[in-house]
């Protein structure tokens, strides 16, 4: 893969879902399986579906191919993937549903960030990595510009909710906290931390896999009801 096609990606590839959603959901960056660690099927995936800085994350996985997440349409099994599984329950919980396991692994295979949800999915990073530790300069090199192009996007939308999770290499999340939220004021709800503007109530929360006293799924479950609330 040639360093012109990575920094094409770690520039302009943010995610998966929609900018017409209701909820956006940011974290650190795409995981991946410790044994695929080939970035040129991920590029020519995106390439493939247009280059655009949001997929169907349906669509994408098929492309890669990981069927894992979304089945292969041959009745294979389906695996909760164990970030989204917490994202999923919060936002459903906030469109008025109590999500079961089953409610949230049918809804992880069928509408999870789809090109038509009201969910954005996005990343600090272009590139993917198994975990922080993998060396990603070129994608490092792009946080500002990304953190700058995703505060643009939701500007010109019309999420009610944005919920940055995790922390990320050089605590990238921290870094696009503080520039998402300049100058509101933070209250701290258990686990989360939660902030409002005029139009928008931001959280910052543990990465849903982080091993944090009271980061459980009713935890999650409560964020969704109490955003409703707001």
């Amino acid at each position: 893969m040639t360093d012109a096609e990575l920094n094409l990606m770690a520039e302009d590839f943010l995610g998966f879902g929609s900018w017409g959603g209701d909820i956006c959901f940011i974290g650190p960056e795409q995981g991946m399986s410790k044994d695929d660690s080939n970035l040129q099927i991920r590029f020519d995936a995106w390439k493939k579906m247009g280059g655009l800085d949001l997929l169907d994350c349906k669509i994408y996985h098929h492309n890669i191919p990981e069927y894992r997440w979304h089945g292969d349409g041959n009745g294979s099994k389906i695996k909760p993937q164990s970030t989204w599984r917490k994202l999923i329950r919060t936002a459903l919980a906030f469109r008025g549903g109590l999500p079961s396991s089953l409610d949230v692994l049918n809804y992880q295979a069928n509408k999870w960030a789809s090109s038509n949800s009201k969910d954005c999915v996005i990343e600090l990073s272009g590139l993917p990595a198994h975990n922080q530790g993998v060396d990603r300069p070129i994608s490092d090199d792009f946080l500002n510009e990304r953190i700058d192009r995703i505060k643009n996007k939701l500007q010109s939308s019309n999420f009610k909710v944005v919920l940055l999770y995790g922390k990320g290499r050089k605590n990238s999340c921290d870094v696009a906290w503080l520039e998402l939220t300049r100058g509101l004021p933070k209250n701290q709800r258990g686990i989360f931390e939660i902030c409002k503007s005029s139009t928008t109530t931001f959280v910052k929360a543990p990465h849903p896999t982080a091993s944090k006293k009271g980061n459980t799924n009713e935890a999650w479950i409560e964020l969704g009801k109490r955003l409703r609330q707001n």
